[in-house]
């Protein structure tokens, strides 16, 4: 009950909205235009397609970097009390990363990102100071939003990206990225994800069992050559059942 009033209170009664992706939104100037069949028009199209590419990239970039420097920022408030801490991360996450798109615009790298070395520096950060990240979904489960009737998606002959499929491909691959986020924070500090799924307290629930119940293995190495290199640490359990959860 106390995190829900908490996630209530953080939202508010109108939540700022994830800006959309331009080839999603029939509002935006570059899907108005791109209905104008003068083939001199085309390359002023393309340019708009390329600028809303990148003005889009912008805005998850500006999520993925708050909600990275607030993850590193909580592990360094958390470092100083010890033992394992679980810290339950409620959010419709931003996409591990931009492919580059050739059908949308002149630039198919227009707009094209990648966080991972972020997400491990945050990662790196969690693990030291021994939070164990566990991502909810608030998305829960959902129908594919390219069909829902809040996306007014216009299907239009002609309009870049125009096809059904292709918009539930898109759709599809976003919440894949957002969900890609999710497990390689969750994965790199020994914590679960909670998604496709409406069951909050469940997922909270899981995350107090786990760290109910935690055992702190160290490990010395011995005859061992000092390359600066990673080397494979494999850890197993002789008992039937039994899953492990560590980075």
């Amino acid at each position: 009950s106390l995190l829900r009033k908490a996630v209530e209170r953080a939202m508010g009664p109108n939540p700022t909205r994830i800006e959309k992706n331009a080839q999603d939104d029939p509002n935006s100037p570059a899907q108005t235009v791109a209905d104008v069949d003068d083939p001199d028009f085309l390359q002023a199209v393309q340019y708009i397609q390329d600028f809303s590419k990148e003005q889009y990239a912008s805005s998850v970039d500006l999520r993925a970097r708050v909600t990275l420097e607030t993850l590193t920022s909580i592990a360094r408030s958390l470092s100083g009390i010890r033992g394992r801490k679980n810290l339950i991360w409620l959010s419709e996450s931003f996409p591990f990363s931009i492919s580059p798109d050739a059908d949308f615009g002149s630039n198919a790298f227009a707009g094209i990102r990648n966080y991972a070395d972020d997400m491990k520096a945050a990662a790196n950060a969690l693990t030291d100071a021994q939070v164990a990240l566990y991502p909810v979904d608030l998305r829960g489960l959902q129908a594919p939003q390219a069909l829902t009737a809040s996306q007014n998606v216009a299907v239009r002959r002609g309009a870049a990206d125009s096809g059904i499929g292709t918009l539930l491909g898109r759709d599809q691959q976003d919440l894949i990225q957002a969900q890609m986020t999710m497990d390689g924070l969750a994965a790199d500090t020994g914590g679960r994800t909670c998604k496709n799924g409406n069951d909050l307290s469940g997922c909270v629930a899981a995350a107090l069992e786990d760290g109910a119940t935690y055992y702190e293995v160290g490990f010395y190495p011995e005859n061992v050559k000092w390359d600066g290199k990673y080397h494979s640490v494999v850890v197993k359990t002789a008992r039937r059942g039994v899953t492990l959860n560590y980075r």
